[in-house]
């Protein structure tokens, strides 16, 4: 704004040099030494005072230039600076995501591991107590807990995958709207530079 009204005040100032200039030219037509010295003093001034302007502000473009191409590389630097962070998080998550499974995965192995164990010595109980007779039953009841425990298994293993699905698409959702955030700065900061 400083920079207008200085380049204002000396367009005013060289236009009201040339209205004197002309007035004196119009007023004398046969002018003396003096006032062609002084006219011709007059004209230097003007074209020293337009020179400096000139001058000034092409010293202002180029600072101007130095300062958007300074913002420029700054706005740069916090964009890769964001975007490393938010990978490093992402990261993060993952592998804390991948140790949660691991943990439950290993939680409910034991688990079962313990149930099986739990209800073969509750049979191995039975057998003892049921004698020869029930050899044949206790044989189809461990085959139908073995068959239900697979199933067990096999039905905590699916559902730990659409859990592991589910974590991934809120994962990616986060970033991409962190990614959008960044984005949305970087085109604000942009628009503010322009």
């Amino acid at each position: 704004m400083a920079w207008n009204d200085l380049v204002l005040a000396a367009l005013v100032v060289c236009g009201l040099l040339q209205l004197l200039v002309l007035f004196l030219l119009w007023r004398k037509p046969d002018a003396t030494d003096g006032t062609q010295q002084l006219l011709q003093a007059l004209e230097a001034n003007r074209q020293q005072l337009a020179h400096e302007i000139r001058q000034e502000h092409q010293d202002s473009s180029r600072a101007a230039r130095q300062e958007a191409a300074s913002t420029m590389a700054t706005f740069q630097q916090t964009v890769v600076q964001h975007s490393a962070e938010a990978t490093r998080t992402q990261n993060a998550r993952m592998d804390a995501f991948g140790a949660q499974l691991a943990a439950m995965q290993k939680g409910l192995a034991d688990t079962l591991n313990a149930q099986l164990s739990s209800l073969s010595e509750a049979n191995a109980r039975r057998l003892l107590e049921l004698n020869e007779s029930s050899a044949a039953g206790l044989r189809e009841m461990r085959s139908t807990l073995e068959a239900q425990l697979a199933q067990l298994q096999s039905s905590n293993t699916a559902k730990l995958e659409e859990m592991r699905v589910t974590v991934d698409e809120k994962l990616q959702s986060t970033l991409q709207a962190r990614l959008g955030e960044s984005f949305k700065q970087v085109a604000d900061r942009l628009e503010q530079v322009h």
